[in-house]
């Protein structure tokens, strides 16, 4: 008797774990499916990046980025503004007490940040082309290295 009960008990573990082995089988399968299905959608104003994003407008107004050239314009500008608040203090340490310009440095910042991204998502590999706006593809680059030069991390 308990020889039987032994096997039984013996052939209940190997049903269980026959049963959890095709749920998850089952289960892998329709996640395949669904990964392939959606390769096989067209995009529709998706970033082409595997990262998700997420665009923090803030008190930005985006839609004046209607053009690589706009997109470099409004950041060069905004990138102007933060070196031109900060250059108005001789140290890192006198700007930092002064907290109206800190706080006005971090929502310039905040609103390049959002220009970067908006402009980075909709015109992608253009942002890194040559252009016919005038600028080296290189120019926000070089002012964000005068900003951090000042101290500042954009």
């Amino acid at each position: 008797m308990k020889k039987f009960q032994k096997y039984r008990s013996l052939l209940k573990i190997i049903f269980s774990l026959f049963l959890v082995s095709m749920i998850q089988i089952s289960c892998s399968k329709k996640e395949q499916r669904n990964v392939i299905t959606q390769r096989n959608k067209p995009l529709k104003n998706k970033s082409l990046s595997p990262l998700p994003v997420k665009l923090d407008k803030g008190n930005y107004d985006t839609s004046v980025l209607k053009t690589v050239c706009d997109c470099y314009e409004e950041s060069l500008d905004v990138l102007e503004k933060v070196k031109v608040e900060r250059t108005k203090y001789p140290t890192k340490k006198s700007f930092e007490k002064n907290k109206q310009s800190v706080k006005a440095v971090k929502e310039l910042i905040k609103n390049w940040n959002t220009i970067r991204t908006f402009c980075l998502m909709t015109y992608m590999r253009k942002m890194y082309e040559e252009n016919d706006c005038g600028y080296p593809v290189d120019i926000v680059n070089d002012k964000r290295d005068e900003l951090y030069d000042l101290g500042l991390d954009t």
